[in-house]
């Protein structure tokens, strides 16, 4: 069983490799680099804030 430390890291891994794989993806498909952050940190936030619903009972 994991403990609530090592499952906040996992998150936060899997949270910038997502991030990096969608960085890597609109650079491919001719972004910007600052507009393919500002889109990125957008998604994390809806992502967050989806999380957080869940979480509630």
């Amino acid at each position: 069983m994991t403990s609530p430390e090592e499952r906040e890291r996992l998150q936060t891994l899997r949270d910038c490799g997502w991030a990096i794989l969608g960085i890597v993806s609109s650079l491919e498909a001719g972004e910007t680099p600052a507009h393919t952050v500002g889109e990125m940190v957008a998604r994390l936030e809806r992502v967050q804030k989806e999380e957080t619903h869940d979480d509630r009972p």
